[in-house]
């Protein structure tokens, strides 16, 4: 009975790999494929060329991702007339910033007493 040796070697086979691997199996293999087993890359090169490609992705994905806002409901109740910039600053985080993801338009179906402000009196 024959032994597998390493059934998952880390480098491309040499040639007197497939000549043992012939003899055993009792035919030749076909040419393209013995040229590909002859100067393919080993599987552990490949595993680490995928994990490092993830691994670049996730980097990637987690600096584009966009930071939560922190322009809320409840920092907007925290606002009143007569506050400081310094004290603006202090409940949103930092300097005035563009935070939005577009155009933005006025909801005309949305009253604004809802959104924590007195309704508009004509």
């Amino acid at each position: 009975m024959a032994l597998i040796a390493d059934p998952l070697p880390a480098s491309p086979a040499t040639k007197a790999q497939i000549s043992v691997f012939e003899r055993y199996v009792g035919r030749k293999l076909p040419s393209d494929y013995r040229q590909f087993l002859l100067s393919s890359a080993g599987r552990l090169l490949i595993l680490f060329t995928l994990l490092a490609g993830l691994m670049v992705a996730a980097v990637f994905a987690a600096m584009v991702r966009p930071r939560p806002s922190a322009i809320t409901r409840d920092n907007e109740a925290r606002i009143h007339k007569g506050m400081t910039v310094d004290k603006l600053e202090a409940i949103f985080g930092g300097s005035p910033r563009d935070e939005s993801t577009g155009p933005t338009d006025f909801d005309p179906y949305v009253s604004l007493h809802v959104l924590g402000r007195p309704a508009h009196r004509r």
